[in-house]
Formats: C-alpha cells, structure tokens, sequence
C-alpha cells in the first residue's frame, strides 16, 4: 500500500520502518472541521489534530504521549505490562469465583410478586423450571422512555425471547 492510498481510508493503521527505528503511524481520518468547510487535512496540523508520534515531530514532545523506541525496548515493556495484565486476569477470576461461592440465603417462595398478569407468587416465576434467571431493570414510574436507563433499555430489548433458556430448564424474568 502507498502513502497515496493511506489518505483514502478512515482510521487506516500502517508500519513505518527504516534503519534507525519504527514505529506504528494511524492516517488521520478525513473529516470535515467544524469550523470551516475545508477537509481537515488541508489545515495546517496542531498538535491535537496530529495522530503520529515520529522522531523530529514537536508533537512526540507532548507530556501524556509514549516515546518512539526499538523494538527491543518495547518487548521487554510489554512483558513487564503482561506480568501485570496476568495477575489483574487472575484477581478477576478469584473474585469471581468467591462471588459463587457465597452462602445462599432462603427465600419464601409465598411471596408476591407483580407479574404480567397481577400479582403472582415468587415461585410461579420459575414456570416449572429448575433455575430463574431475574434481570434487574432500572426502571422509574412515571418517567419517559428518555429519562430510562439507556443500559438497562438495550439489554431488555436484546432479550426478544427465553426460548432459548426455556429450553435449557431456565425461565427469564425482568425485575423493575
């Protein structure tokens, strides 16, 4: 791919290499600056619109933005990261393993709940099945679609339907 192709394509991601370092360049998207009506590579470049770090560019100079360095070096940071990155993974996974592992607490199946046809008891939730899945939804009475949990919206949307958990002996239910 040539250098002329690279202005073509968004967010295009290229290696640079020459003898004496290399480094991972990105092509500035081509957009339209707000300010005016002309694409923004045609401005002259600040620092804030510059998206390479180059040796020789003012822009690598600025605090907050990684050196350019050999190959070497940056293995043997990106091991150092990986030792680190491995421990977080592992925390993760024992937090997550003592979280399944904590004491269950009995409830009373005669509780009533407010189902799609009134009140029901807890027990009828899981429809004959061995599990219930309860998704807690972020719903507020009286609020517009808008003032709604745009997270919480998006998943209860994605779920279309149990079939699937049906037929694995799990009913769905959404908790408001």
């Amino acid at each position: 791919m040539t250098p002329e192709h690279i202005g073509q394509a968004s967010q295009l991601v290229y290696i640079v290499v020459s003898a004496a370092w290399s480094a991972v360049r990105f092509a500035p998207p081509i957009v339209q600056d707000r300010r005016s009506r002309e694409p923004a590579s045609a401005r002259d470049e600040t620092a804030e619109d510059t998206m390479t770090t180059t040796p020789g560019n003012a822009s690598s100079n600025l605090l907050g933005k990684p050196p350019v360095v050999d190959l070497a070096t940056w293995q043997a940071a990106r091991e150092e990261l990986l030792v680190r990155e491995k421990a977080h993974t592992r925390e993760g996974d024992a937090i997550a393993a003592s979280r399944r592992r904590l004491p269950m607490v009995e409830l009373d199946g005669s509780i009533e709940v407010t189902g799609a046809d009134g009140p029901v008891p807890f027990l009828d939730l899981f429809q004959g099945r061995d599990e219930l899945v309860v998704y807690q939804h972020m719903w507020y009475d009286g609020a517009p679609h808008q003032g709604q949990c745009e997270g919480c919206t998006t998943t209860a949307w994605h779920v279309k339907d149990a079939v699937y958990l049906n037929a694995r002996g799990v009913s769905f239910a959404v908790l408001t």
